[in-house]
């Protein structure tokens, strides 16, 4: 049980008698003294609050007493100090309960968080602080600022700016956004190399927002319009161009991006090491090369008398030459 209290709440305060082997015990006579803080809890006549009366017996030598603090209470940490008669003798028991005066006022963060799409809506009617009413229903939506962001909508305009002129910007970074969290997903490298990697994704971003929208955008574009006997073609060519130079951009960065910036290093490695299958791999182990006879059986030999090598290795070998005569 919390033996805490708002100033001007009901606390239930309880108290266990028990005998002297330890086991709950009934004891009579109880009586309940509850004192403010930083008053002298020995002298009855201090206690703001005693009663017999308003006790109540709940069972293993529990009595509970509800009390209602003061809606004036000072706040700290009360005492309450219990007493009652047992196999003759009276004891007594002091215990402690805090109460809290005044409430808080606490900070309510903002409510609006990061790649949020806001939409607000306004009735007709209502009244504006100048006193007149809103005639007509209003509504807007606004994107709140997108996380990660490696690019912006000037950029993106730079480089498809007149395929996307009816666009709205609010479109353009919904795109940028999207591009920007892909961009995270395919980066590998946790230590990437800041200032070169910064730069491709940048770049790669941008082209990627940018094939989106183009995509979209010309996925049903006319190639040619007929009217009676009037027939205008359109040149697709230069937004296949377009398109092209798109994807070769993100040919390029995407191996950076995905390497932190590291992809050339990861091309060209400063060393290797020699394959199982490599001619001129160092024997391992007890360095002889094992024969097999025309049967095709192993045959090897814990030993080597003779250097030599293969045709189709630089490495010489330590293997063994058999001396049999064929006579």
């Amino acid at each position: 049980m919390s033996r805490e209290v708002i100033a001007g709440q009901e606390i239930d305060l309880r108290a266990r008698f028990r005998d002297d082997l330890g086991d709950p015990a009934i004891a009579s006579g109880v009586w309940i003294h509850i004192y403010e803080p930083d008053v002298d809890t020995s002298e009855e006549a201090n206690a703001i609050y005693s009663t017999s009366e308003q006790l109540e017996y709940i069972g293993e030598g529990i009595w509970q007493c509800e009390y209602l603090t003061p809606g004036t209470a000072t706040e700290g940490t009360w005492s309450d100090v219990w007493s009652g008669i047992l196999n003759g003798q009276v004891i007594t028991g002091s215990f402690n309960f805090y109460v809290y005066s005044a409430g808080e006022v606490e900070e309510i963060g903002n409510q609006l968080y990061s790649n949020n799409v806001i939409e607000v809506t306004l009735s007709s009617g209502i009244m504006a602080t100048d006193g007149t009413y809103l005639s007509d229903g209003y509504s807007l939506e606004f994107l709140t600022t997108t996380i990660p962001s490696y690019t912006n909508i000037r950029k993106v305009r730079l480089e498809i700016g007149s395929y996307i002129e009816d666009i709205t910007d609010f479109t353009l970074q919904l795109a940028i956004l999207e591009a920007s969290l892909e961009a995270d997903q395919i980066t590998f490298e946790e230590e990437p190399n800041t200032d070169f990697y910064n730069h491709a994704v940048r770049e790669w971003t941008t082209c990627r927002a940018a094939f989106t929208l183009l995509d979209n955008v010309t996925s049903h574009g006319l190639k040619a319009k007929t009217l009676d006997n009037l027939r205008v073609e359109y040149d697709t060519n230069a937004v296949n161009r377009t398109l092209m130079r798109i994807v070769n951009c993100l040919e390029k960065w995407e191996p950076q991006v995905i390497a932190g910036g590291y992809a050339k290093a990861a091309q060209q490695p400063k060393g290797v090491i020699k394959g199982e299958y490599d001619y001129d791999r160092p024997p391992i182990g007890r360095l002889w090369t094992p024969t097999t006879d025309t049967s095709g059986i192993s045959q090897s030999t814990p030993g080597s008398n003779y250097i030599g090598k293969t045709s189709i290795s630089r490495r010489y070998e330590k293997v063994f030459k058999s001396r049999r005569r064929w006579w």
